[in-house]
């Protein structure tokens, strides 16, 4: 594997986990979770590949994102506009048992899918 591969397998383990934290610790659904974590500063810096934090641990990288959403303003306002209508929008779903981590991952990857040929 070339050091841009593993690079890229890094931060997208990395991110498959943080969105996971973030579903779990804030009972966001996945497109929201994905919203917070593409838009954080957390993630920009994790894909520097000089930065080195691809090295750091999902644990890590979430604190470090934690702490990027309780000390930003904007975030905390952006974030409780969003989750009021992600609430109002959860609260009218039937009450289904929480993802797997596989059927995360899969989402995950279509979401990115779709992202990437948006671009393209």
């Amino acid at each position: 594997m070339s050091h841009e591969q593993i690079v890229n397998f890094l931060v997208n383990h990395i991110t498959d986990e943080i969105v996971k934290y973030i579903i779990e610790d804030s009972q966001l659904g996945l497109e929201q979770a994905l919203k917070i974590w593409y838009s954080s500063t957390t993630y920009e810096l994790l894909l520097n590949p000089d930065g080195g934090l691809q090295s750091q641990s999902p644990a890590y990288v979430y604190e470090l994102l934690k702490n990027e959403m309780n000390s930003s303003p904007a975030f905390q306002e952006s974030n409780r506009k969003s989750r009021a209508s992600v609430e109002k929008f959860v609260n009218s779903c039937p009450k289904n048992p929480q993802m797997t981590d596989e059927e995360i991952s899969k989402e995950v990857k279509e979401v990115r899918y779709r992202e990437g040929n948006r671009k393209g």
